[in-house]
């Protein structure tokens, strides 16, 4: 029993990485076309899983976070329109990375915002199975989110307490998991290892 959402950034953001997320981890993942129209589909209605944040991710820009957006059976629930796309502001961008030893961990490394108290996965990165070593590219802007309404265009609105701070998540394929903060607001270069 699934339906979709769909929606529109500025044809300038076309490229964008677009995720549906439930609890800060992504669900379904697809890229705005040439349009910038993208459509995540299939959801699970929300009655049955809850409703999802989208999380909008794109080089040079700030992230755009729509939360509470719901699902329902057959039926396509749009946050953007192309007369009024998602139009995010530009960011510099910054790098997280580091490694992640033993390589044998074959570690995901997950980047992190904290918003509300709620998690939004902004990026992830598999660390190098020969080195261990991962790069994560974070914008330093303050992320833009805002909650779906009906009516749209939905308002957006920075949060600046956020602007450049992270968890960086590191999962082990043995299901261990280590997270450390990062920030990024300032240094072109933070560096996070971590040791299984």
């Amino acid at each position: 029993m699934s339906g979709t959402i769909s929606g529109y950034v500025a044809p300038a953001e076309a490229g964008a990485v677009v995720y549906a997320e439930q609890n800060g981890h992504v669900i379904k993942g697809t890229v705005a076309d040439s349009n910038g129209q993208f459509v995540l589909t299939p959801l699970e209605q929300s009655s049955t899983n809850g409703n999802y944040d989208v999380v909008i991710v794109q080089n040079s820009v700030a992230t755009g976070i729509v939360r509470s957006v719901p699902v329902v059976v057959n039926t396509s629930t749009v946050v953007a329109t192309s007369s009024a796309p998602i139009v995010l502001p530009a960011s510099v961008m910054h790098v997280a990375s580091g490694t992640v030893l033993p390589v044998s961990a074959q570690a995901i490394v997950r980047a992190l915002q904290s918003i509300s108290g709620l998690n939004y996965e902004i990026t992830s990165a598999n660390a190098n199975l020969d080195t261990g070593n991962y790069a994560l590219t974070l914008p330093a802007a303050a992320p833009l989110t805002g909650t779906y309404t009906p009516s749209l265009p939905v308002a957006l609105a920075p949060v600046a307490s956020a602007a450049g701070q992270y968890t960086a998540e590191a999962d082990s394929v043995s299901g261990a998991t280590q997270s450390s903060a990062v920030n990024v607001s300032a240094s072109d270069q933070a560096n996070v290892n971590f040791s299984f």
